[in-house]
């Protein structure tokens, strides 16, 4: 009795085993020059956000330090 992992062969290199992919023109498939700027846009708006709030967040959290500091000071 012969397994079926034995008797799997590997196919020829001449054997296609997917269909060739049609070519497509770069131009057909790239993203309009409005959607990066407004990509751009989004990210330099994206960056502001978060810089404020880091900068918020940052001068929150060195105002409970000093309150901190000086309440154990004192």
């Amino acid at each position: 009795m012969i397994s079926r992992r034995a008797s799997r062969q590997p196919a020829p290199p001449s054997v296609r085993i997917v269909d060739p992919v049609p070519w497509v023109d770069p131009e057909d498939v790239a993203v309009p020059l409005w959607r990066k700027v407004l990509s751009a846009i989004e990210l330099g708006l994206l960056l502001v956000v978060l810089g404020i709030l880091l900068t918020v967040a940052f001068g929150i959290s060195l105002l409970g330090l000093f309150f901190l500091l000086d309440w154990i000071v004192s």
